[in-house]
């Protein structure tokens, strides 16, 4: 993140990545992960390409900001240029096939989210007509060069109809930390599953936006927990925010133009917490694994929602249309995250196959813990270090 000095630069600062091949190679051996690099959609005036870009009538929407542009993703030729003269030489050549598109909502101008004065102005029309179309063209510009020889991935933090087929991973977007929100996440990412984007994520912990409490704090410690065990339970798990806390300095030779925001490991929220969070890290990469495999071939080889309501699975228990803080992560997992501040336990709604009693529930956490379908909701206990979650069985 912030890898270029400038938007629109589209090279890393060599003096933070003197080599972006031996960063990707090492992070690929030592952690079997893969190296993702930032990018927003702006190209400022002082940028290394953007004499190029401006001089090839690849730049749009000269009221973006002061010295600031946007990407004429919507021509090809534009695409091309910027994949084969900056992103294929400094990247992809460099090992690096996933990236983090930031500002994929169409938000675009300073003018933020007014959809006739906000997004972005192109040849298929004005912002408020075809500002959407912009979107999955900018996607196309990262993913169809990488589709050519591996299945592509971007993080995205918004995603228009047709947006999966370039390997979008989309999260919720930059949202508040607080109990809210996390509450508002769940229908949140059963209805982008449902709308046919099967791989989401939302800010773990949120990202501030205006409502940050300090990481010192008791609020946002019991928050963390609460939206660590959500994530554990997410399609993608994903922690993001700018934490009100001590932060890294910013120094030389690669401080950012930027802040860095507050300390965000697991360690940044005291030892009782980072215990837990640990926890669940290590229970998302080991005992969850083959099941996040399993549903990513079922998404491919079959189209099938990741996280969806209840009545996906229980169509014929009409009580499970009704429920909107409770989901299904696969066939198997019953998932009921707890959303309020200091809560103990929560009411559980248990879903049959047909008649009462024809599905059985077990505990996740506890494996003696059996509970038979009701169609009724049942308190539960649920203390700060558990998430209730039960499998079918």
């Amino acid at each position: 993140y912030k890898n270029q000095v400038h938007d629109g630069d589209f090279a890393p600062d060599s003096s933070c990545y003197p080599s972006v091949k031996a960063l990707a190679e090492g992070v690929r051996t030592t952690l079997n992960a893969t190296t993702v690099f930032s990018f927003w959609p702006e190209v400022l005036s002082n940028a290394k390409a953007f004499a190029n870009l401006n001089a090839s009538g690849c730049l749009i929407n000269r009221d973006l900001a002061p010295n600031a542009f946007a990407i004429s993703a919507d021509q090809r030729r534009c695409r091309d240029l910027i994949w084969n003269t900056y992103l294929r030489p400094h990247y992809y050549d460099q090992g690096v096939t996933a990236y983090w598109l930031d500002e994929t909502d169409g938000e675009g101008t300073d003018h933020g989210y007014d959809p006739f004065r906000g997004g972005y102005a192109t040849q298929f029309g004005p912002k408020a007509f075809a500002s959407n179309t912009w979107v999955n063209l900018y996607l196309a510009m990262f993913t169809e060069p990488v589709a050519r020889h591996e299945a592509p991935l971007v993080l995205v933090r918004g995603v228009w109809a047709g947006g999966q087929r370039h390997g979008a991973v989309l999260w919720s977007s930059d949202i508040q930390s607080n109990f809210e929100t996390l509450a508002a996440m769940v229908p949140q990412g059963v209805h982008a599953s449902m709308s046919g984007i099967p791989w989401w994520t939302t800010d773990v912990g949120g990202y501030g936006c205006n409502f940050a409490p300090p990481t010192s704090g008791a609020y946002m410690r019991q928050l963390i927990v609460r939206w660590y065990q959500f994530g554990l339970f997410c399609p993608i798990f994903r922690t993001h925010g700018c934490r009100d806390g001590p932060s890294e300095p910013d120094v030389a030779p690669c401080k950012p133009a930027q802040g860095s925001c507050g300390f965000n490991e697991v360690w940044s929220y005291g030892p009782d917490v980072q215990v837990l969070l640990e926890k669940y890290v290590k229970l998302r990469a080991t005992v969850l694994l083959p099941y996040i495999r399993e549903l990513a071939q079922n998404v491919t080889l079959h189209g099938v929602p990741t996280m969806r309501p209840l009545s996906y699975d229980f169509p014929a228990d009409g009580g499970a249309a009704d429920v909107n803080d409770q989901y299904m992560l696969g066939p198997r997992l019953l998932v009921a995250p707890v959303t309020t501040q200091n809560a103990t336990s929560r009411m559980v709604y248990f879903p049959c196959e047909a008649a009462k009693g024809s599905t059985r529930w077990q505990s996740f956490f506890d494996a003696s813990v059996v509970v038979e379908c009701t169609s009724a909701s049942i308190e539960v206990a649920a203390p700060l270090d558990t998430i209730p979650v039960y499998r079918r069985m």
